[in-house]
C-alpha cells in the first residue's frame, strides 16, 4: 500500500519535471528565433 503511494508520487513528480523542461525548451526556442530574426 505505502509502496504504491510512493510510486505514484514519484510518477507525479516526473510528470511535473517533464512539464517544466518542455516549458523551458519552448522558451529557449522562442528566444533563439527572436535572436535569429534580428
Amino acid at each position: 500500500m505505502i509502496m504504491s503511494k510512493i510510486k505514484e508520487g514519484k510518477r507525479a513528480i516526473q510528470k511535473r519535471q517533464l512539464k517544466l523542461i518542455k516549458k523551458q525548451i519552448k522558451q529557449h526556442k522562442d528566444v533563439f528565433i527572436r535572436l535569429k530574426n534580428k
